[in-house]
């Protein structure tokens, strides 16, 4: 039985970065960028004002003050998207709005506030070079990177991109993803549950949702029967026309537990069978291909929290670097846990907990529904705390180390 970490390891490097395409910024929200950001021209492109005001020359008013003010005429006004040549004349005021290009002879802007304005301007101190002005360059000098590859395009990001006049943008694809859930007891949401031994299914509702949080729609849902030769043909149909494959269910020991007979008869190469957490220990594992360009296909557990935990451990890090991105895992906090813990050494346990920050920490609650059939804990829940394999117990006031969830940490 492998390791969380040796088994993380092992997704992370058969996930290889698909190819990159072009697209219009207007889609591109969610994707990572295949190409560093450059920017193609400095920001600001020209000194222009940063408020509403009026432009001098402040060597021209040293020796004005609130005893000694001077009134002036502006000999021009100029907006944002104007332009004047004009150079400001000895003693001279020029009246300039938020934007406007500074015009030659100006090296200082006083916002309108400080003024008296009645169609004359009253000036009852010295200028200071420089104020209110925002200097070509002084944001971005061109040639600069500014994003790297990997970068997540956000809405921030698209802003950057359209300041730039960027109308496309050159994107790592996302994944082609097909989803499957295993078993003859699970009925579709909205049907009839006929006999008592069915139950809704809510993995797949589940998955297909934190996968769409991710911009990616899964090119198929569908659930396979308990029987061999049917699960053969879906997953043999999927391998084809996927990048990655998730089962959900029928990965353990059963019966009519099927997936991982499938998924070797199908040439799948079997990377890990169980691993040592809890929940979602029997995950399954393994890749098709080309070491080049191996697919991913995963085998997850049936219990709906198994497979939330495992989907958020491997197969959303997978996805994310496959997607390109520089940071695929979640980053561990810490924080003071404020209910003691036990359990049984031997494997590490994702305990479903809320985290709120007090003061200078994070306070770590843990959830009353902790099985790995109930989703009540989980629904609740922000975050993983990671309970350490050797450990059996961790007592009130203890540091404990955690993960946000993914949907709570915007993908």
């Amino acid at each position: 039985m492998m390791q969380h970490a040796e088994a993380l390891s092992e997704v992370l490097a058969n996930s290889v970065t698909l190819p990159s395409r072009v697209m219009t910024l207007s889609k591109s929200l969610g994707h990572y960028l295949a190409e560093p950001l450059v920017a193609p021209f400095s920001l600001p492109r020209f000194d222009n004002s940063a408020v509403d005001g009026y432009g001098f020359r402040a060597d021209d008013f040293r020796e004005v003050t609130t005893k000694e003010p001077v009134t002036l005429h502006p000999f021009e006004s100029i907006r944002a998207g104007e332009h004047s040549e004009q150079c400001l004349p000895v003693n001279g005021v020029v009246k300039v709005l938020t934007g406007a290009p500074i015009p030659p002879g100006v090296d200082s802007v006083i916002m309108r506030e400080e003024l008296e304005v009645g169609g004359k301007v009253s000036l009852n101190r010295t200028p200071i070079v420089g104020e209110n002005i925002r200097h070509a360059g002084r944001e971005v000098l061109k040639g600069t990177e500014l994003l790297p590859v990997g970068t997540k395009i956000t809405p921030s990001v698209i802003g950057m991109l359209a300041t730039f006049g960027m109308s496309r943008v050159n994107v790592i694809r996302k994944p082609r993803i097909s989803l499957f859930s295993s078993g003859d007891e699970l009925v579709v949401v909205g049907k009839t549950l006929d006999r008592p031994s069915q139950i809704y299914d809510s993995n797949l509702p589940m998955v297909t949702a934190e996968l769409s949080q991710l911009g990616i729609a899964p090119r198929t849902t569908y659930r396979l029967p308990d029987n061999l030769s049917a699960t053969l043909q879906s997953l043999r149909l999927a391998m084809k026309h996927s990048d990655i494959v998730v089962t959900c269910g029928g990965i353990s020991m059963g019966e009519y537990d099927f997936i991982r007979t499938a998924a070797l008869e199908l040439g799948i190469a079997e990377k890990f069978w169980k691993v040592a957490i809890k929940p979602g220990k029997p995950l399954f594992f393994g890749t098709h291909g080309t070491k080049s360009r191996p697919k991913l296909f995963f085998g997850l557990p049936g219990n709906p929290v198994a497979v939330m935990v495992t989907l958020e451990q491997f197969v959303l890090p997978a996805i994310r670097k496959l997607m390109g991105s520089t940071a695929a895992v979640l980053p561990m906090q810490s924080g003071i846990l404020m209910q003691p813990i036990t359990k049984k050494a031997g494997r590490l346990d994702f305990v479903r907990v809320v985290a709120v920050w007090a003061d200078d920490h994070y306070e770590i609650t843990p959830m009353s529904a902790q099985e790995s059939h109930m989703l009540s804990g989980i629904a609740v829940a922000n975050a993983l705390l990671h309970f350490p394999e050797a450990c059996e117990v961790l007592p009130a006031g203890a540091t404990a180390s955690f993960q946000w969830l993914s949907s709570r940490h915007g993908g």
